[in-house]
């Protein structure tokens, strides 16, 4: 009777078992996504500040003026108050740096430890580093300026092009990511071969050739790649001048119309890479 009890019962207790099961794992999988959503919130984090400034007019490249504001602790050269302007406190927004970091850490953590959304977080990182170091905001290099004022003047009044050294010491000023950018930067840098190889395996591309990273238009100047693992990464019309690529590897990446102006690329792994209308004037 024993026995013939526990094998009637097995069917009830293997069900009540999926159930469990099932259960604990949607219990997992919103927990995950919860926090996702936190961090994903965290990487809009704003701060306000106030500062102490004037409305001032100043000169423009184009030989007009323009209207903008001057911080006492932060004076403009050739500034000129716009009349009856007086000291007065500003509120400025700007982005909460601190709680950004921790947000990318939290999902470099969440991609690590959870390697099915691991390449869903690359993609989130990705994207907030096309947003917010846009290639809009590059500076201008010495190289880029020589360009544009060489197509103004006629041949005989060209200027010379910039020595090898002014390039380099020019590329080595460039204002490098910021702080939030190079710990984006840093977790793309980190992955180690189980998150890549996951990165080759998805199945979601048109073309099959598995998950890249995007960083196409973006703004990376100047930015610490040592290292990096960016094969078949698409980096096409970003601005890379003056960065560290040393011993980059950029196996297969996407590179046409890229900016290396004065970027390292001592022994760079650079097989099967396109770098169609790429500028490497003076790249190492």
């Amino acid at each position: 009777v024993a026995a013939l009890g526990a094998v009637v019962a097995l069917p009830f207790t293997l069900i009540k078992t999926r159930q469990n099961e099932r259960q604990t794992r949607a219990t997992e999988e919103g927990l995950i996504t919860d926090r996702i959503n936190n961090a994903v919130e965290g990487l809009g984090a704003e701060k306000k500040i106030d500062r102490i400034g004037r409305p001032v007019t100043r000169p423009t490249a184009g030989g007009g003026e323009e209207i903008t504001i001057e911080w006492k602790d932060k004076p403009i050269d050739g500034a000129v108050p716009v009349e009856g302007a007086k000291w007065e406190v500003f509120s400025e927004t700007r982005p909460n740096l601190e709680v950004r970091i921790g947000a990318i850490l939290a999902l470099e953590r969440l991609a690590r430890n959870n390697l099915d959304i691991h390449v869903q977080i690359m993609e989130i990182l990705c994207a907030y580093i096309r947003q917010n170091a846009p290639a809009s905001e590059a500076q201008e290099t010495l190289v880029q300026k020589w360009r544009r004022e060489d197509e103004a003047f006629d041949a005989k009044d060209r200027a010379p092009f910039p020595d090898e050294n002014e390039i380099l010491v020019a590329a080595q000023k460039l204002k490098s990511p910021r702080a939030d950018i190079h710990a984006a930067l840093d977790v793309l840098k980190r992955r180690h071969t189980h998150q890549i190889n996951l990165e080759r395996q998805d199945p979601r591309p048109a073309d099959k050739a598995g998950y890249r990273l995007d960083l196409r238009r973006t703004n990376l100047q100047g930015a610490d790649l040592v290292s990096a693992q960016l094969a078949k990464a698409r980096l096409d019309d970003a601005h890379l001048e003056g960065a560290e690529l040393y011993r980059a590897h950029l196996e297969g990446a996407g590179l046409d119309g890229a900016h290396l102006e004065g970027a390292a690329l001592d022994r760079a792994h650079l097989e099967r890479a396109r770098l169609l209308g790429a500028q490497l004037e003076r790249a190492r």
